[in-house]
């Protein structure tokens, strides 16, 4: 820098942001625990271990689709998986229990995941579903819908664009 010119930070963001990431990796290190230990406890040990697999492997593909439609890891995104987390843990725990009730039956392993999971498909799918909607109103709050929008693409095109399956338009910034 010149001499006789200075740069002061004003407004310093970035312990709220560790603060959500510590906040979101502390839970989810609590959750793959609890349910690790407690369905090991309490069903088999190797179902715990698929089911415990399976929370950070939905997160990791989650995190491959972000950059694609425009979204960065910031504010509302840790916030949407710190409610997520709640949410793929208990339905991991549903279809781990479902799976188990089929074991307890006599069925093979394979057989048992089919059946379990399969049955329990269309229950989870609404569960999710009426998550979705519950939080939906959230995108007509002026300041959220509008961070939402501009995070996912030029005005929300990311998206469309996301389930057209045209990524091209939805990776260049607002106005561009």
């Amino acid at each position: 820098m010149p001499e006789g010119v200075s740069l002061d930070i004003s407004r310093d963001s970035s312990e709220v942001y560790e603060d959500r990431l510590s906040l979101l990796l502390k839970n989810a290190w609590m959750g793959l625990a609890l349910v690790l230990v407690l369905m090991a406890l309490f069903l088999e040990a190797r179902l715990a271990f698929w089911v415990t697999l399976g929370i950070p492997t939905a997160f990791l593909g989650a995190m491959l689709f972000l950059p694609w439609i425009g979204v960065s890891l910031n504010m509302m995104s840790m916030f949407a998986f710190i409610i997520a987390l709640g949410i793929v843990v208990d339905d991991a725990i549903i279809v781990g229990e479902n799976i188990y009730s089929y074991r307890e039956e006599g069925y093979s392993l394979r057989d048992a995941a089919v059946k379990g999971a399969s049955e329990i498909a269309t229950p989870l799918t609404f569960a999710i579903l009426s998550n979705i909607v519950a939080f939906l109103p959230l995108l007509f709050y002026p300041a959220f819908g509008a961070d939402f929008c501009h995070r996912a693409g030029r005005g929300g095109d990311g998206i469309l664009d996301l389930l057209a399956g045209s990524p091209s338009d939805s990776a260049r910034p607002p106005g561009a």
